[in-house]
């Protein structure tokens, strides 16, 4: 093979991974302008479509969850009960995804539509099919 076609084809194969993936990142931002809704690790996994099926299923297994207002105050506060302020997005983000890490360190996870998710995750997809 010619240096120069060896080239060529490296460079195709460059950009047949790097677009997916710069594609991805850039739905990735898009998810978190809404971090109480769409969870962060779930979303680059599941399209929307599948978030909203395990939001559905959660809230058909949880029914004592299934309105907006209870999700809410479920996802803003933590185990001892400390809530946190809502009206910061970064904040909130971290906050969840501290949830979800910690929740998932402690084993406290279920299956909901065929996906392992942490508890925080599935009110997430619950908050989320309800929008």
């Amino acid at each position: 093979m010619k240096r120069k076609k060896f080239l060529l084809i490296s460079a195709v194969a460059v950009a047949a991974v790097a677009v997916p993936v710069a594609i991805k990142l850039g739905n990735h931002k898009k998810v978190r302008n809404r971090p109480m809704e769409e969870p962060r690790i779930l979303g680059n996994f599941c399209n929307d479509e599948e978030i909203r099926e395990i939001g559905m299923d959660y809230r058909k297994r949880v029914p004592e969850e299934a309105e907006k207002q209870k999700l809410v105050e479920l996802l803003l506060k933590n185990d001892s009960g400390k809530r946190i302020n809502s009206t910061d997005i970064h904040e909130v983000s971290d906050w969840l995804d501290e949830k979800t890490d910690q929740e998932f360190k402690a084993d406290n996870t279920l299956i909901v539509a065929g996906w392992v998710v942490s508890v925080t995750e599935a009110r997430q997809c619950a908050l989320y099919s309800l929008s």
